[in-house]
């Protein structure tokens, strides 16, 4: 049987065969006499070791120089480099993946033999940069949503523990316990009050606790005790 690039091409299902890969088989079977086992996807090993020997049988007199056999390695590593590049592209490059379609594979494919060169990583990433419009990728995947936030604390009574930011306007909503709870945590080197009530400070003289609202009297009532406010408001505190 006489082995031809026509030949082989039978042998890859869309019916193309690069003609590299035949030169690559030719050159270095003529140098070494032996079928060579070449990777390829898309012809099975055991059917180009077959065609080497076929192909040693053929051309006996023939001796592939080294210039030759130096090109052959080249090409086929080329070639592999090139499909490694190509895959990478499916799986994520850039922030972009390329999706592994039939299509996108022909584009890539047909750019590269119009513009008459083999395959290699520099090809592929042109092939793919130039035709970019018209391949399919792959949607980017949705944003994580936030993480729900954590449930709130609870104090021992089983009541909900205030934030350290909630503002004094809110306190008159909340329990004694709650109020002193974030007192703590708001100061948390400040001694314990006498009787679990806070020290009046100076500031809040008679004429403040004459002129305070109904409401404010309630927080500073709950704060500092009513006793303390009464002495206050008689000069004795």
């Amino acid at each position: 049987m006489k082995l031809s690039l026509q030949r082989m091409q039978f042998l890859v299902p869309d019916g193309r065969l690069a003609e590299g890969i035949f030169k690559s088989i030719t050159a270095q079977v003529k140098a070494s006499g032996q079928g060579l086992i070449f990777e390829t996807d898309l012809i099975p090993e055991e059917t180009i070791r077959t065609y080497a020997v076929e192909i040693a049988q053929e051309f006996p007199d023939v001796v592939a120089s080294e210039a030759e056999i130096e090109e052959a390695v080249r090409i086929t590593a080329d070639q592999e480099a090139g499909l490694a590049r190509y895959k990478t592209w499916l799986t994520g490059q850039n922030g972009k993946r390329l999706l592994g379609s039939p299509k996108n594979e022909r584009t890539i494919i047909r750019w590269i033999e119009t513009h008459g060169n083999r395959l290699s990583v520099e090809m592929v990433d042109r092939a793919i940069a130039v035709c970019d419009v018209e391949l399919d990728w792959a949607e980017p995947p949705p944003a994580p949503a936030p993480p729900p936030p954590p449930p709130p604390r609870k104090l021992p009574n089983g009541e909900i523990e205030l934030p350290l930011d909630t503002p004094d306007w809110q306190l008159s909503r909340f329990s004694v316990t709650q109020i002193r709870d974030l007192d703590a945590r708001r100061n948390p080197n400040r001694q314990a009050p006498s009787y679990g009530f806070e020290p009046l400070p100076a500031e809040i003289n008679r004429k403040a606790v004459v002129n305070a609202s109904a409401q404010l009297l309630r927080q500073w009532e709950k704060r500092f005790g009513r006793d303390a406010l009464d002495a206050r408001l008689q000069g004795r505190g």
